[in-house]
């Protein structure tokens, strides 16, 4: 496929099954002093989620034979952890409420 100077992905890699292959993998793929930059929403943090954790109590019976497993979501340190293992530069930025 090629090498690149940036890989971008926008509220891609927790919708993944394995996302820690794909961070690395997207290192891989990146030329010397190339960028890998990813937006993950961190929706365990969301007010959105506690909506949809209540849903899921109350509706309990709709989601029998539903995958949990099918995507999981990782805490900040956990994304932390995946990309430190690939490079030594890291720059993560928490945006919450709006504001910087």
């Amino acid at each position: 496929m090629g090498t690149f100077d940036l890989i971008f992905s926008n509220a891609f890699v927790q919708w993944l099954s394995n996302q820690e292959e794909f961070i690395t993998n997207a290192f891989s793929m990146l030329n010397e002093n190339g960028i890998f930059a990813a937006q993950i929403p961190l929706f365990e943090e969301m007010p959105a989620n506690q909506c949809i954790m209540k849903a899921e109590e109350i509706f309990a019976d709709k989601f029998k034979g539903i995958e949990k497993d099918k995507y999981v979501l990782y805490s900040a340190s956990e994304y932390y952890d995946m990309v430190a293992k690939s490079t030594d530069i890291i720059g993560f930025y928490t945006i919450l409420g709006g504001t910087i």
